[in-house]
């Protein structure tokens, strides 16, 4: 799920400033997890990093494979405040196995979401968007670009939209300051995640057991 995500979001050349005392924030560290419409359950493990970054380990847990978990991808970023709100600067770990031969690879690109720890402890997730962020490109209010990718197959014609936005951070500070986190997001679908159960990895019980 997060994977598929990962390839439908904004891709944003430089994150939100980084705080010069940054620290982790102890809110979201440790295990979430969340159960979808089907009966997967999808892992979140958030472990903190000394220089105030975290990383961040997501698994998923098929429902047809005694909810075994499998470590689906892995994140790395850290958090920023604005205005009273909570973000994630996050992105796929740089590759560390370049040996200085060659073009040096191009660092990943980052993508932000909107964070919040609701009444009921529960860990809410808001994407940034591309539909929203591609509506703040063509105001004027993000530099960037949007570009459209067709497959064709014998299925039929796919297109895929992708995003970059290439404002510099201070930009996007004041783009995020000035419109809101709203103007970014989808509202309409969030990412509840709960505290991790570890019910969501035990092994079915097989038929019959216990008898």
């Amino acid at each position: 799920m997060l994977l598929a995500a990962a390839g439908c979001l904004p891709d944003f050349k430089n994150p939100l400033p980084a705080p010069k005392d940054l620290k982790v924030d102890t809110d979201i560290v440790g295990a979430w997890s969340r159960t979808k419409l089907m009966g997967e359950s999808e892992v979140l493990l958030v472990l903190p990093r000394r220089n105030g970054w975290v990383s961040v380990y997501y698994f998923d847990c098929d429902a047809d494979s005694d909810h075994n978990p499998t470590l689906s991808c892995e994140f790395e970023g850290y958090t920023v405040r604005v205005k009273g709100e909570r973000f994630f600067c996050f992105r796929v770990p740089p590759q560390s196995s370049w040996n200085g031969r060659g073009e040096k690879p191009k660092p990943p690109p980052f993508r932000i979401a909107r964070y919040q720890i609701t009444d009921k402890g529960r860990l809410r997730v808001d994407l940034f968007a591309i539909g929203p962020v591609d509506k703040l490109i063509k105001k004027g209010s993000l530099a960037g670009k949007t570009s459209v990718t067709v497959t064709r197959s014998k299925m039929g014609d796919r297109r895929r939209t992708s995003v970059l936005v290439t404002s510099s951070s201070q930009d996007l500070l004041a783009a995020v300051t000035k419109h809101g986190f709203a103007a970014f997001v989808d509202q309409d679908d969030p990412w509840v995640y709960e505290r991790f159960n570890r019910k969501h990895l035990l092994p079915r019980e097989p038929a019959g057991a216990g008898e």
